[in-house]
């Protein structure tokens, strides 16, 4: 038996492609199945971070921290850890149409969809768009509302230039285990993690094909009214019909925790969603908090508060409270 439980919950659950019948497939892995027939289990849909693989990073957490009332399908995005790219998109609503598609062949509806920092826009944009099918989304550690900054990075040439000279130079290297060594402390948050945890994550990073197109949508994309560099206001914010969780964490480097703070704030105290659906709440940890053990406990307990507050409470009266006083609040938002 190994010692290692992510690697024996990995053992018990093969990973399966989803033909999608558009020219695409994805693939994803199927956690705690006992609760498929479980009716108060979360659904939780789980979205990867930028050069990672749900099924292996993330999704497996999720899945051993509540083995008895969560039913976790981790996917990958179009160009993600085996699932195919022959058709390239470069936004965060492209994936939602895909991860539509793939609920709909799932049969899957009435889900939680949780997308760790790059897969936080297309969770958003999945609660926008297909609420018939999401019963809320959690930007996990995600970029922010308003999109992610690359300084003087405006144009996808641009950002095709960038990241070819990030990582096409060590990922061509007689050592490429080395270069993913050395990028494993900003994908996973500035924060040592385990020698199981860090192959799992080379493996991850070396099958990533959709780089480029994968940062564009991080700069592109804008739920929101404000303007940014490259990207027009957007209200689309205001289509919302269920539950949108921004969960950031205090010490996150990645994806920066004062950009996200401010801007959810903001559209909280502007009300940029309707019924108070946009909520913030912000544990301790950093960009990996599900796979870095000293940050888990705070993450876990902030996940569940906000479940409660946010997804499974019947009247909303006390989850409109706490958001209009996280809104209000000029210090850091930490939801206890």
């Amino acid at each position: 038996m190994t010692a290692d439980p992510v690697q024996a919950l990995l053992d018990a659950s093969p990973k399966r492609s989803c033909d999608l019948g558009n020219g695409e497939a994805l693939t994803y892995r199927i956690f705690n199945a006992h609760n498929a027939t479980n009716p108060n289990a979360i659904k939780l849909l789980f979205i990867p971070g930028y050069s990672t693989d749900a099924t292996t990073l993330g999704g497996p957490e999720m899945a051993l921290a509540f083995p008895d009332d969560h039913y976790v399908v981790a996917v990958n995005p179009r160009g993600y850890a085996g699932s195919t790219f022959h058709d390239p998109i470069d936004n965060h609503e492209g994936n939602a149409d895909d991860l539509k598609l793939f609920l709909d062949k799932m049969n899957l509806t009435d889900v939680v969809a949780m997308g760790w920092s790059t897969g936080g826009g297309a969770a958003a944009w999945l609660a926008i768009k297909y609420p018939e099918v999401v019963r809320a989304a959690i930007m996990m550690n995600a970029i922010p509302l308003d999109g992610y900054r690359l300084p003087g990075v405006d144009t996808f040439d641009k950002v095709k230039d960038f990241v070819d000279a990030a990582f096409t130079p060590g990922i061509h290297s007689p050592d490429p285990a080395k270069f993913y060594d050395s990028i494993a402390p900003m994908v996973l948050g500035l924060a040592s993690v385990d020698d199981a945890t860090m192959q799992r994550f080379h493996e991850a990073a070396a099958a990533h094909v959709n780089r480029a197109h994968a940062q564009w949508a991080n700069v592109t994309f804008n739920v929101t009214p404000v303007q940014t560099p490259t990207t027009a206001p957007s209200a689309a914010l205001r289509d919302l019909k269920v539950p949108l969780i921004v969960l950031h964490g205090a010490e996150d480097l990645c994806c920066p925790t004062a950009q996200c703070r401010a801007v959810t704030q903001l559209g909280i105290a502007e009300k940029w969603a309707p019924d108070d659906l946009l909520s913030y709440y912000e544990h301790e940890g950093g960009h990996a908090p599900n796979m870095i053990p000293d940050e888990t406990e705070s993450f876990f307990r902030t996940y569940r508060t906000a479940l409660e507050e946010q997804v499974l409470t019947n009247g909303k009266t006390e989850a409109k409270e706490n958001s209009e006083a996280k809104a209000d609040s000029s210090s850091p938002v930490t939801a206890q």
